[in-house]
């Protein structure tokens, strides 16, 4: 993983850009935001790597902080760099992304924790299998989902959605939100049954 400390260090390196465009961004003019956003974005990439030591989740990292940078601009007063301002909006939005992240984990854990029986992380008493390879193991049959099925059961054992909220996020009725969740957990279960007998035997019954 990149050092966040140099990243830091580079910001005195790095020139702000055009205090104009900058001006002119703030303003509303939409090809100076344009390219405001990409002189900015060579940072944002890089910081955003430190952050995550991750090419694919820094990319992702670098859209979600532009699209705040553009958002946020108006209410930049100039009292820093430019760069010094991105620099905190890339962080906080990195330890955000990171916080959901753990929240998904740790919703994962207990959803896991429940098929297997209530055996939580490390060894499963008696020399079982714990509790972490059933998550992965329930993290890879759920890209095999319908796609319907897949987000319900994401917005809700991941994000703690309601069927209500679903249904609204998605565009359905709350039943059909709790059907789908059901026909989930049940290829769920299923699925671990056929691919992972030992597991079925020892867990599922």
């Amino acid at each position: 993983m990149a050092d966040t400390g140099a990243c830091v260090r580079g910001l005195s390196q790095r020139p702000d850009p055009d205090p104009a465009l900058i001006e002119r961004a703030k303003e509303g003019d939409h090809a100076a935001l344009q390219t405001l956003l990409e002189e900015v974005s060579p940072a944002v990439r890089q910081w955003a790597f430190a952050r995550t030591g991750d090419v694919d989740e820094a990319a992702d990292l670098t859209q979600e902080v532009l699209i705040q940078v553009a958002r946020k601009l108006p209410a930049f007063r100039g009292d820093s760099r430019l760069l010094s301002w991105v620099f905190s909006v890339t962080r906080n939005r990195a330890i955000e992304a990171r916080r959901s992240e753990l929240r998904k984990e740790r919703k994962m854990e207990r959803f896991s924790v429940h098929l297997a029986g209530g055996h939580e992380g490390g060894t499963a008493p008696d020399g079982g299998i714990d509790g972490r390879r059933i998550r992965r193991i329930v993290t890879t049959f759920l890209d095999d989902l319908p796609e319907r099925q897949r987000e319900v059961f994401q917005l809700s054992e991941l994000q703690g959605l309601g069927s209500t909220e679903i249904g609204r996020i998605l565009g359905v009725e709350p039943g059909t939100v709790r059907a789908a969740l059901f026909k989930a957990r049940r290829t769920l279960r299923r699925r671990i049954m056929e691919h992972h007998p030992e597991v079925a035997q020892e867990y599922l019954g």
